[in-house]
């Protein structure tokens, strides 16, 4: 297929899919063309490799950079946003993915890092989009069934009536779709075959439900909640907590009241919140002061220990909607696809089911990806060539591989984390003054958030964070040594938002440890020193 007949399929496929239809056959038609330019790509590997004289026939390079900077981003963008009832034509979309992602393996082979390319593929590695979450679900027998195998779940043969269990509770929209969830206790009112019918006794009647004894949606007493709930019989008028709300957001919020309520037999606690905090500097004011957030009109009654209330300023501050805590359980029981020696990726409820996508993960790492990006990091010569390794590629190829950090099987994670975190660490803080001039904050944000999500899954959420606030001190610090003043005033700026943001969360480190963390690297000797700094700077 010549450019001309790649821009008109490209173009049939667009116009289709704008109208609603699944242009099947163009699609397979560009799969078909993306298998020739990946045969391309190797035979001129192996070419490379043998040092052969003759040339190797390859497609024109405005045939090349049309499919890389134009085709590909269009059409992965489309593909990831498809629904359809039609299997055939999923797989066809899948299959068309999957061309995409040989080809770059193959591009990164080559050394060869067009960032339109690369960034676009990002979108392959994102779980968190229409085609994976509406489309190719494992059905919610299979995974009961492996539960059925998993290491440590006899427990559940043993459930009977009037046992007690650890059992998610959904927050609901007005269509009936579940917007969130979280662990709450419950009570196996009775056991019918495999059914078990539950009480929420901290919740109202219409809160309980019935679940299969292998669900994954029950867990051991007191495996989830016990911290949590321990923390609750805590909580008094005045409280501050974080509390997702009736627009599923989590949001800084007040217990205004604490009241015994009885209601169809039960008695529980319930909690009056106010969706704001109660400041001497709030931006308004009621009866009780002057706070930050929203007035009276949106107070709310819930259980006290609802999952929707949990402590401050853990997920009020998250970027992410993602606060559930990851179950490795199926890691024990799932067996490599075949063909490959080892699981790669394992579906994880309420975060990822798509069949699809632990197929793409899966053939990725199998393929060698993790290890090629890992060396690329390690040892890829940076240039100033416009397909060539920089830090913006760090950062792109870093977000990459982290998209899947909860999918990967725990296996793949201890191996490969480590060394991506740490070599990128070295990467982007050993960066020359001039690499730190070309690149956008957005990568070094990007490269930072990366290490995070990768390091999430290795270390406890308290020294996690602690180590991602250092990363960014230590950011900040390169930035403010830079020659160019536009870096500095950003290190300077970092440094200010890290140490306000860190009196705000409760302290991730002491005062004292910031206070010397700052004279031993000699930020101040920098600020202050008169042939260093500059008006813009103090």
């Amino acid at each position: 297929m010549d450019l001309q007949a790649l821009k008109l399929t490209s173009e049939a496929i667009a116009k289709a899919i704008g109208k609603g239809q699944e242009p099947q056959d163009e699609l397979i038609a560009v799969r078909h063309f993306l298998t020739e330019m990946c045969a391309q790509g190797e035979a001129a590997l192996s070419g490379a490799a043998a040092g052969a004289g003759e040339a190797v026939d390859e497609m024109p390079p405005d045939q090349v950079r049309y499919v890389l900077e134009e085709l590909a981003p269009g059409l992965i963008r489309r593909m990831c946003r498809e629904r359809s009832g039609d299997n055939q034509y999923l797989d066809v979309c899948a299959g068309v993915l999957e061309g995409f992602l040989d080809l770059m393996l193959v591009e990164l082979k080559r050394g060869r890092f067009n960032q339109d390319f690369l960034f676009a593929c990002r979108q392959l590695f994102d779980y968190d989009c229409t085609l994976h979450k509406a489309n190719f679900q494992i059905p919610e027998e299979t995974l009961q069934s492996l539960f059925t195998k998993g290491s440590g779940q006899a427990w559940r043969n043993d459930l009977k009536e009037g046992d007690k269990v650890d059992a998610l509770l959904h927050h609901y929209d007005r269509m009936g779709s579940s917007r969130g969830s979280g662990w709450s206790q419950a009570r196996i009112a009775r056991v019918e075959q495999d059914a078990l019918f539950l009480e929420y006794p901290m919740e109202p009647k219409e809160s309980d439900r019935s679940l299969d004894r292998w669900s994954v949606e029950i867990a051991p007493f007191e495996s989830k909640t016990a911290e949590i709930w321990e923390w609750k019989k805590t909580l008094k008028a005045n409280d501050h907590v974080d509390v997702r709300d009736d627009a599923f957001k989590w949001l800084k919020a007040t217990i205004l009241q604490i009241d015994e309520v009885e209601e169809n037999g039960r008695v529980a606690p319930l909690a009056l919140v106010g969706m704001r905090i109660y400041t001497p500097t709030g931006q308004r004011r009621d009866e009780r002061g002057n706070f930050d957030g929203w007035s009276d009109r949106y107070n709310e009654r819930m259980s006290v220990y609802s999952p929707r209330i949990c402590k401050f300023l853990t997920l009020s501050t998250k970027q992410s909607t993602d606060d559930d805590e990851l179950d490795e359980s199926l890691d024990e029981v799932m067996k490599p696809e075949e063909g490959q020696s080892r699981v790669w990726a394992v579906p994880r409820p309420r975060k990822c089911t798509s069949s699809q996508y632990m197929r793409q993960v899966g053939l990725f790492c199998h393929n060698g990806g993790l290890d090629l990006i890992l060396s690329i990091i390690k040892s890829a010569e940076a240039t100033d060539r416009p397909d060539g390794f920089n830090l913006c590629v760090l950062a792109i190829l870093l977000s990459l591989v982290s998209l899947p950090s909860a999918i990967y099987h725990k296996a793949v994670i201890a191996d490969y984390a480590p060394q991506l975190i740490e070599a990128s660490k070295e990467r982007l803080l050993s960066a020359p003054d001039k690499a730190l001039r070309d690149v956008r904050r957005e990568h070094i944000e990007a490269i930072v958030k990366a290490t995070d999500s990768l390091s999430g899954r290795l270390v406890g959420k308290v020294e996690r964070e602690k180590t991602t606030e250092i990363l960014k001190l230590e950011v900040s610090l390169l930035c403010l040594n830079s020659s160019y003043m536009e870096r500095r005033i950003q290190g300077i700026r970092d440094l200010t938002y890290i140490i306000k943001n860190n009196r705000l969360s409760s302290g991730r480190f002491t005062g004292a440890f910031l206070a010397e963390w700052l004279q031993t690297h000699g930020v101040f000797d920098v600020l202050f020193d008169p042939k260093k700094t500059h008006l813009q700077l103090i």
